[in-house]
């Protein structure tokens, strides 16, 4: 074969190629933009390669000064803590698991500014993978042992990530305490709500209502649409949601302040409402739990009301309470009513104990002892055996 004939062979292929698109031409991307530039259009300033970075002003919900209540390395009794010691963050990642495959491409960081009543939020924002290294050293400014970083699931979710990936690449960082907002939240309002969702905290506790709001599952795959094609309308979403969580993080902790302040005036709020919006309706024995430590008399005064509105539960801690401060007349008083209104085991084993130790009344202890036992079997089946042994030992002290 002559160079012509080589010549016209391969014209003829390229002729072929071009009438029959190859496998890779038709995958090919659709035409895209480039994602720095529709970043900088938007608004964003650009850190380093790949990676840009925005700050938002909105208006702050939070007050100069917090309890130390949720802390739990704070030891009692309760004190302030500047909120300006406080760093609100939530992160947007490729996947919903905390593996080593899960990567974070939006952090955002918000922070009442010393001296001022402006509450900042800084987002940094990784616009493709090979900018991870300088994403990650941007966010390791904010990431400090002195400061107490406040999440919802972020204790479980969001630091596991963010270690895992700081790992990964080769950088040290050290987060401060952790407190997330899920567990408390759950304590005030599961009973109540049902699910503890930050989108449900968000209606029902915040009285929030978002607008064509990015549901959380497609986020990841906006994300990926937006590496792909550089299209602003596939991320502009997730970047609003992204903003208004962690706005919304510091709204919450704002409404715990409110009702440890308005339980330790004792004036708790009502309680146990079906109603929606900022303290009108919590959990008022998951409010008294976290107030026991720090604030005992607060969470006292919250059990009592619970307690005088028929709350079997609050009887019952508020009783507990009594004992272990000594205040048996009190106790006394809460277990008789109990035992007399709903023939509670609880109630009538306490008594029975209290007035064999420390009263000195066997034969009353003996009597409590033995309606006990003439109460339906399937009632008291699990206390057969201490039931058994009180009342053999009761029957031997008042037949001496």
């Amino acid at each position: 074969m002559d160079l012509k004939d080589l010549r016209g062979r391969l014209d003829a292929i390229k002729q072929q190629s071009a009438a029959t698109p190859d496998e890779d031409s038709r995958t090919a991307k659709p035409e895209q933009s480039d994602a720095g530039e529709v970043l900088l259009e938007n608004g964003w300033n650009k850190v380093e390669d790949m990676v840009y970075e925005k700050v938002s002003v909105i208006k702050n919900a939070l007050p100069q000064n917090v309890s130390s209540i949720l802390l739990n390395k704070i030891q009692s009794p309760d004190r302030k803590i500047p909120a300006s010691d406080l760093i609100f963050y939530d992160t947007e990642t490729t996947g919903l698991s905390a593996g080593a495959g899960n990567i974070i491409f939006l952090a955002g960081f918000g922070e009442l500014v010393p001296g001022t009543d402006n509450f900042q939020i800084t987002q940094i924002f990784l616009s493709d993978f090979p900018g991870e290294p300088a994403f990650l050293d941007r966010l390791k400014d904010f990431i400090s042992p002195e400061r107490i970083y406040v999440s919802y699931n972020g204790k479980s979710f969001d630091a596991n990530v963010l270690n895992t990936r700081f790992s990964m690449n080769g950088i040290k960082a050290e987060f401060g305490y952790q407190l997330d907002l899920l567990y408390s939240s759950r304590r005030l309002w599961k009973n109540i709500i049902g699910s503890c969702s930050l989108g449900d905290i968000e209606t029902r506790i915040l009285d929030k209502h978002r607008e064509l709001d990015v549901p959380g599952f497609m986020i990841p795959d906006l994300y990926f649409d937006f590496v792909r094609t550089g299209r602003w309308d596939t991320i502009a979403g997730v970047i609003a949601h992204h903003l208004e969580d962690i706005a919304s993080l510091a709204e919450l902790l704002t409404v715990h302040e409110q009702l440890f302040d308005e339980a330790a005036g004792g004036t708790p709020g009502p309680g146990n409402d079906t109603g929606a919006g900022t303290t009108d309706f919590f959990d008022q024995l998951g409010l008294a739990s976290m107030l026991i430590e720090k604030r005992p008399e607060a969470a006292v005064e919250v059990l009592k009301q619970a307690w005088g509105a028929g709350n079997y539960r609050a009887g019952i801690e508020l009783s507990l309470i009594f004992k272990r401060t000594d205040r048996w007349e009190q106790a006394i008083m809460i277990w008789e009513k109990l035992w007399a209104d709903g023939r509670s085991i609880f109630a009538a084993t306490e008594l029975a104990k209290y007035y064999e130790h420390r009263a000195h009344k066997p034969e009353t202890a003996l009597e409590i002892t033995e309606k006990m036992l003439a109460m339906e079997r399937f009632r008291i089946a699990q206390h057969l055996p201490d039931l058994n042994k009180r009342y053999g030992r009761l029957k031997k002290r008042t037949s001496r």
